[in-house]
């Protein structure tokens, strides 16, 4: 069995500290709810300028009531489609990101990139056209990778900079000086 990684959220989405789950069907659900609430928010936003707010007044006849009533039924049926896309998208993309890991044993931009092709592939499917869902996997799948990949490199060189270069900041107390 492939020892489990237990991986931060990014600042964005890190709520009080928490932590994604080590298996990956609780991070897959913690994801979906994660990403379904984000899309509940986009869903709102988009309907507050998609549909402007008609309200039901005491004159109002049967046939605008109905109209209004219609159009509450497609804001609801526009915030459920759009929060189910985030929840599916974020799902997709934490299964395949944490079902690569534990079959890889590694946690490196091989991953992102395999999870951000689900996402291409998910966001490819909305146009129902083949080549529009290979595409959007190829240039999501680059893009994971790349980011991944350069966060990896930055990170390397901030925890290396300070021995590499016996870099003191003025002002911070480090261990050594308080012996002293």
């Amino acid at each position: 069995m492939s020892k489990a990684i237990d991986k931060e959220i990014p600042p964005a989405l890190n709520i009080k500290g928490t932590k994604l789950k080590d298996d990956p069907a609780e991070a897959t659900i913690q994801t979906a709810v994660i990403f379904g609430t984000v899309g509940l928010i986009w869903g709102q936003i988009q309907n507050m300028y998609r549909n402007p707010p008609v309200t039901n007044t005491a004159d109002s006849t049967t046939l605008q009531i109905i109209k209004i009533q219609q159009t509450q039924a497609q804001r609801m049926s526009h915030l459920g489609r759009v929060a189910s896309f985030f929840a599916l998208t974020g799902a997709s993309y934490t299964a395949t990101e944490r079902i690569m890991r534990s079959m890889r044993g590694k946690d490196d931009y091989v991953n992102k990139a395999a999870g951000g092709c689900t996402i291409g592939l998910l966001m490819g499917s909305v146009t129902r056209r083949p080549k529009h869902m290979i595409s959007m996997c190829l240039s999501m799948s680059t893009l994971f990778g790349a980011a991944e990949m350069y966060l990896e490199q930055e990170k390397s060189l901030v925890l290396s900079t300070p021995e590499r270069f016996n870099i003191k900041v003025k002002g911070l107390s480090t261990p050594e000086d308080m012996k002293e």
